[in-house]
C-alpha cells in the first residue's frame, strides 16, 4: 500500500511540475518560433550577406523546421534557395538555454535546395592569363569564413537538389543539374568530405556523381570531382551545341576535377577529359548531318581542346581539330576536313529530290571561328576530277563562305571542255525555294573536246561563253551568250556568237 502511494505521489507531482513549466513558459514558448527566426537570420545575414532571409520558422521535436532560406552571398556569383531546412539539436542544449548552432546542432537536412549561378559571359578576366572562376575579395572572406566557423556541423544531407545557370547577359536560365542528393561530413583532422548524385540536365536516370574534400581549417576546397557515366546527350546541352543543330544520339562520359587556385589570382580552375561517342547531329535548317561522332577532348581553364575526333558528313568521312574557347561565351577555333567526299552521296543527302548532274570525289577544307551562335564558316572545295553533266570537269576549286543567309561562292575556277571556268555565286538556304544565283564565264580552246565528238575539222576553236544560273535549287534556269572562233585566232576560218537559255 505505502509502495503505490508512493507511486501516485511521484506521478502527481511530476504532473504539477510539468503544469507548472508550461504555465510560467507558454507565453515564452509562443513567441518561441519568432525569437529562433530572427536569431537565425541575424547569424545568417552576419555571416553570409545582409540580403539573406528566412520566411518561416517552427520549433519541433529534436529539430527547428526553416522555410523558404535565401542564402545571398556578398559580392559572389551564386545563391541558394532552401523551400526547407531541417536543423537537428540537442534538446539538453534546448532546455539548458544554451542556443548557441556549435553546442545544440547534430545534422542539418536540407530539401529541394536550388544553387543559381550567375555568370555575364561577355566578362573576361585580365588579371589572368586563363580564363577561370575568380572570387572578389569579400566573397573569398564569407565563403573561408563558411568553410572555417561552421565545421560544427558534423553532417549535412541534401534531397533533391538542384544546379541551376543564369545568364546575366540575357536572363537565360539553364539547368544543368536536378535530382541531386547526397551529403557532406566532417572529421576530427579538420576536413569535409561530400559525395553526391544526380541527374545530368532534364535525364531521368542518375548519370552524375560529384565527391571532393574541403580543408575547413583554411577555408579552402582541395578538390571536387565531377563524374558522368553514360550521358545520352540530346538538345538540352547550353555550351557545346548550339541552336542551329538538332542532337540525334551520342553518349558522353568523362570527369572534371575543379581546385582552387590562391596565385596569381584567387579562383577556381577546371580540367578534365570528356568522351563523345555514336554521335549524330543535324543542321536544323537543312539535310546536313553529322553522324559516327566520336571525340576525346580535354578540359583546361574552361577551354575545350580536341584530341581526338572523327565522323561522317553526309555519308564521308571528316577530321575535325581545334577547340571550343571560354566555356562562359563559347567561341570556336576549328577545322574540319574530308580528303574524299562523296559528292553524290552528299548532294543526295543534302536535297533528296534534286537529283543534281553531279558525280565524283572532292576535299572539302573549312574553318570554324567566332562565337558559337553566330560563327564565321569558310572554306575551299576542290577536286582532281569531277564530273558535271557527263562533263570531266578538272581541276575544281570553289571558296565558299556560309552566311546566316546561306552559301557564298567568291570564286569559283575549273577546266571544263578543256577551257577555263571561273565564276561566283551563292544558294539562299534561308529561303523557302532555296534559290540559287550564279555568274559564270568559260574561255578557252574547246578543240580537242569538239574534235572527239567530230564537230571539229580546225586546229582550234576559241571559245567565250558567259552564263547565268539563276532560280531554285530543285528547278535551276540558264541563260548566256557564247563567241566561238575557229582557227587562228587572228586569221580564223570561222566565227559564231549567239545565245541560249
Amino acid at each position: 500500500m505505502r509502495g503505490v502511494l508512493r507511486k501516485a505521489l511521484f506521478v502527481l507531482l511530476f504532473l504539477v511540475l510539468v503544469g507548472s513549466l508550461l504555465y510560467y513558459n507558454g507565453w515564452d514558448r509562443l513567441n518561441l518560433n519568432s525569437g529562433i527566426k530572427s536569431l537565425l537570420t541575424e547569424k545568417l545575414q552576419a555571416a553570409v550577406g545582409e540580403n539573406s532571409s528566412i520566411s518561416r520558422c517552427r520549433i519541433g521535436f529534436r529539430s527547428i523546421n526553416l522555410g523558404g532560406v535565401r542564402l545571398a552571398f556578398r559580392n559572389s556569383p551564386y545563391e541558394l534557395w532552401i523551400p526547407e531546412l531541417r536543423l537537428g539539436y540537442s534538446l539538453k542544449s534546448l532546455l539548458n538555454g544554451t542556443l548557441h548552432p556549435e553546442k545544440t546542432a547534430e545534422e542539418i537536412t536540407i530539401f529541394r535546395p536550388r544553387l543559381t549561378l550567375r555568370y555575364d559571359p561577355a566578362k573576361r578576366l585580365a588579371s589572368d592569363v586563363d580564363l577561370s572562376l575568380e572570387l572578389s575579395d569579400d566573397a573569398e572572406q564569407v565563403y573561408r569564413a563558411v568553410l572555417r566557423d561552421y565545421d560544427f556541423i558534423k553532417r549535412i544531407t541534401i534531397s533533391d537538389g538542384q544546379i541551376v545557370l543564369l545568364n546575366m547577359k540575357t536572363g537565360e536560365q539553364t539547368g544543368i543539374a536536378k535530382g541531386i542528393n547526397g551529403w557532406a561530413y566532417t572529421d576530427e583532422k579538420g576536413k569535409a568530405w561530400v559525395r553526391f548524385a544526380g541527374h545530368v540536365f532534364s535525364t531521368d536516370r542518375y548519370n552524375m556523381v560529384m565527391y571532393g574534400q574541403l580543408d575547413l581549417a583554411r577555408g579552402g576546397i582541395d578538390y571536387v570531382k565531377v563524374d558522368l557515366h553514360d550521358y545520352e546527350i540530346n538538345d538540352e546541352l547550353p555550351f557545346l551545341l548550339p541552336k542551329y543543330l538538332d542532337v540525334l544520339s551520342g553518349v558522353v562520359n568523362g570527369q572534371i576535377t575543379v581546385t582552387e587556385r590562391l596565385h596569381p589570382t584567387r579562383g577556381f580552375n577546371i580540367e578534365g577529359s570528356v568522351t563523345l561517342n555514336d554521335g549524330a547531329v543535324k543542321v536544323v535548317s537543312e539535310n546536313l548531318y553529322l553522324s559516327d561522332i566520336n571525340i576525346e577532348a580535354e578540359i583546361r581553364d574552361w577551354n575545350i581542346a580536341i584530341k581526338h575526333a572523327s565522323q561522317k558528313i553526309n555519308g564521308s568521312p571528316a577530321e575535325l581539330t581545334g577547340e571550343i574557347q571560354n566555356l562562359l561565351e563559347p567561341r570556336f577555333d576549328m577545322h574540319l576536313a574530308s580528303h574524299q567526299i562523296d559528292v553524290k552521296r552528299f548532294l543526295d543527302a543534302l536535297q533528296p529530290d534534286s537529283n543534281l548532274p553531279f558525280e565524283g570525289t572532292a576535299a572539302l577544307d573549312v574553318s570554324v571561328t567566332g562565337p558559337m551562335q553566330a560563327p564565321h564558316i569558310s572554306g575551299s572545295l576542290t577536286s582532281s576530277r569531277l564530273s558535271a553533266f557527263q562533263q570531266a570537269l578538272d581541276s575544281l576549286r570553289i571558296e565558299l563562305n556560309l552566311t546566316p543567309e546561306g552559301l557564298v561562292f567568291p570564286h569559283i575556277s575549273g577546266q571544263l571542255l578543256g577551257a577555263r571556268l571561273t565564276g561566283a555565286g551563292q544558294i539562299n538556304l534561308a529561303s523557302e525555294d532555296k534559290s540559287v544565283d550564279f555568274k559564270m564565264a568559260l574561255r578557252g580552246d574547246v578543240g580537242d573536246e569538239l574534235r572527239h565528238y567530230g564537230f571539229l575539222s580546225d586546229d582550234r576553236c576559241l571559245a567565250d561563253a558567259r552564263f547565268s544560273v539563276f532560280g531554285t535549287l530543285l528547278s535551276p534556269v540558264s541563260t548566256g551568250e557564247f563567241d566561238l572562233t575557229f582557227g587562228e585566232e587572228k586569221q580564223p576560218s570561222l566565227h559564231l556568237n549567239g545565245s541560249f537559255n
